[in-house]
């Protein structure tokens, strides 16, 4: 009946979510705002409010408001709006009241809203008296909230903004640009309970909210900005705060301590779990943008470069010294003064100085060999009270790597001697020594892996590693590979020759993953002669050889040779001797059996698989691996010089994941762009022939 459905209807709007706000979570029905209106209304009622009374409400455009409002009308008392960014002390509400004729004023104030700090007052002031009543927090949504609150205000756009206000033209503009994309396919994606671990359970003020921190993180690294740089683009560009859910220059806003608590609370994490979670949230969005853009990951191209760290190029001599100076910063006086002597000749001037005068490669060699025996003594003399100080382990630790101890006997060692993982700077502990070519580099290698497939009109960065860059590039995708088999569907792997091995191909064979390398380690091969990448070798279930194809067709099982060290395969004797590739061929008969062997190692057998592989796709004309290397610099590109302004292996990750991020958000738009244009396209084409064939009807006359 019309009135069963009226109730169903009432009871419906009753319980849906009327109002949203940044701290209210779940949003509020409009029953739950009844329920407060009431209690305002109570409140006021055992004050002595009377109808017809005039009550003022001082506050800002919060949802508080609408049920103060409530309230106040409920008892039949006039609610009068007042001015809430003026200041919130009592005299300023004294001041309120000589306006006549007001009776009371209940003052509701709430704060700006800084990050989702929300903080709410109430009180009221009787006029007869002038006495301060305290209203309990009647008002307040947030009196046990957790310090951790998920961000939703930007679910519902202001009525009034200054997008609203732009011209149709630049809204569209706005609307094609970087930022709607991001907002809607990074930002809005962000999962902001990963990041609850980082925040207390406790009462609290709520966090800064969580989306818009890690937005940040990567707007940042994606324009390569300062952090000054980047808040000053949050207060005054438009697109950036589009991009982060902000449609007025008002609202929101944060200070770049804020940033830097956060970052911590990111680092804390990763060091107490192993678990960096901004590459996490990276993993989970670049998953949902593949599922909703449709984007194929079967094959997938992988590559690695090389990243400079934000630390000094010192000197060998230098970084001794330092070392020397930092450890003394941090003793008590007492030691200072016991130690005074040995520390004296390097407290003169900076390290740099220090080096700067010492010329020569023997009189390097004489001022290394003081500095070490000055730092054993050292090491000996204060183990026992600062075993346990960071700066005493890191002196330990350049001493072990530097010098060779020899019954009591300090002497430097050799740089030839030196490993690549020793000690590159006292402020990067994780950053390493390699060389590469003709080329020196100090700091840390990225690992980068997108998809390939010919068929996408969209291709995506699925994964980011960094590790020291003496790190092998066949240890970076076997780390890789259990992810990305997880994640996609993987099956083919295209590399260049630095990421395959032994070890990668076991792990590749358990993943059934097919590696295609563009080159392969090792010397060139005569062209004049066979190899064992000629011939097609089938591998079992277990990865191991069993049958073998030579270049002519003849096809043999392969064994396992007496020792089982290696594999053997037999050719047929007269097939072989009239082979016309007989001299070129590695096969050869023995004394004892005239058939022809040719024997082999189980890892020579996955080389020549993989080169045969890489041969096969030479052959074809087309290198799928290729686009990768200008990935790899788009990473690098807002970074001058592959320099980042950052050390450490945990921040170098985060910045280059957030890059890459931004990578994928802009590779998105100019997808999104170009079938908007397709779309326009197709509209005016049709247009055209819907005129056409408009203009051929009108001509059409028919005679008598």
């Amino acid at each position: 009946s019309e009135d069963q459905l009226a109730e169903h209807m009432l009871k419906e709007l009753q319980e849906g979510i009327a109002v949203l706000a940044e701290y209210l979570v779940e949003g509020m029905s409009l029953s739950r705002m009844r329920q407060l209106a009431a209690r305002v209304a109570n409140q006021l009622l055992t004050r002595g409010i009377k109808p017809g009374d005039r009550v003022g409400i001082a506050l800002r455009n919060y949802p508080e408001w609408i049920w103060a409002f409530m309230g106040i009308t409920s008892v039949g008392a006039v609610a009068v709006a007042m001015n809430a960014f003026a200041s919130s002390g009592e005299s300023n509400v004294k001041d309120f009241l000589k306006l006549p004729p007001m009776s009371a004023v209940a003052y509701l104030m709430s704060t700006v809203t800084i990050f989702g700090e929300t903080h709410v007052a109430s009180f009221a002031i009787s006029q007869n008296s002038g006495k301060k009543t305290i209203f309990p927090d009647f008002t307040s949504t947030t009196s046990d909230a957790a310090m951790h609150k998920k961000n939703k205000k930007h679910l519902q756009p202001a009525l009034i903004s200054a997008i609203s206000e732009f011209p149709e033209n630049r809204i569209k503009l706005l609307k094609t640009s970087w930022a709607n994309t991001f907002y809607h396919e990074f930002f809005s994606r962000i999962d902001e309970e990963n990041f609850a671990i980082l925040y207390s359970e406790k009462p609290s003020r709520p966090n800064v909210a969580v989306n818009v921190l890690v937005g940040l993180e990567v707007i940042k690294a994606g324009f390569g900005w300062s952090d000054a740089e980047l808040y000053e683009n949050f207060c005054f560009n438009l697109q950036v705060r589009y991009a982060l859910g902000y449609d007025r220059l008002g609202d929101g806003d944060f200070s770049i301590r804020t940033l830097y608590n956060f970052r911590n609370r990111l680092s804390g994490h990763y060091l107490g779990t192993g678990i960096n979670l901004l590459e996490q949230a990276f993993d989970q969005i670049t998953d949902i943008q593949i599922q909703e853009l449709q984007v194929r990951t079967g094959m997938q191209r992988m590559d690695s470069t090389q990243i400079a760290s934000n630390i000094v190029n010192a000197s060998r001599l230098q970084l001794l010294v330092e070392a020397i100076q930092r450890t003394y910063r941090i003793l008590r006086e007492v030691d200072q003064n016991r130690l005074a002597e040995s520390f004296a000749p390097f407290l003169k001037e900076t390290a740099g100085h220090y080096t700067y005068h010492v010329k020569g490669k023997e009189t390097v060699q004489e001022h290394l060999q003081r500095v070490g025996a000055v730092i054993y003594h050292l090491i000996a003399e204060l183990k026992e009270t600062y075993a346990e100080e960071e700066t005493y382990q890191v002196l330990e630790r350049i001493f072990t790597e530097n010098f060779n101890l020899i019954e009591e006997n300090v002497s430097p060692k050799e740089n030839q001697e030196l490993a690549s993982d020793s000690l590159q700077s006292l402020d990067d502990l994780e950053a390493s020594f390699r060389t590469k070519g003709q080329n020196h580099y100090k700091g840390y290698v990225a690992n980068v892996t997108e998809t390939c497939e010919p068929e996408n009109d969209l291709q995506l960065i699925t994964k980011v590693q960094v590790e020291p860059n003496n790190t092998d590039d066949s240890k970076l995708l076997i780390e890789a590979l259990p992810d990305l088999t997880e994640r996609t569907d993987l099956d083919t792997l295209y590399t260049d020759g630095g990421h395959g091995s032994p070890s990668a191909d076991m792990v590749l064979q358990t993943h059934n993953i097919k590696h295609v390398q563009t080159a392969i380690r090792g010397r060139k091969q005569n062209s004049n002669k066979l190899h064992l990448s000629d011939f097609d070798i089938e591998f079992d279930a277990g990865g191991n050889p069993s049958a073998i194809t030579c270049p002519r067709g003849q096809t043999v099982s392969v064994q396992s040779s007496l020792g089982k060290k290696a594999w053997v395969a037999h050719f047929e004797t007269e097939i072989c001797a009239a082979c016309p590739l007989v001299n070129q061929c590695p096969a050869h008969p023995r004394k004892r059996d005239p058939r022809f062997h040719l024997r082999f190692s189980h890892e020579n057998a996955h080389v020549a698989k993989r080169r045969r592989q890489s041969q096969n796709q030479q052959q074809e004309g087309r290198n799928l691996r290729a686009a990768v290397e200008a990935t790899m610099r788009s990473i690098k590109h807002p970074f001058p010089a592959s320099k980042l302004p950052v050390r450490g292996k945990f921040r170098v990750t985060c910045l280059l994941v957030s890059s890459a991020s931004m990578i994928n958000i802009r590779r998105i738009q100019r997808f999104m762009e170009s079938k908007w244009k397709a779309q326009k396209q197709l509209e005016s084409t049709e247009n055209k022939q819907n005129i056409t064939q408009k203009k051929v009807r009108d001509s059409f006359f028919i005679f008598p």
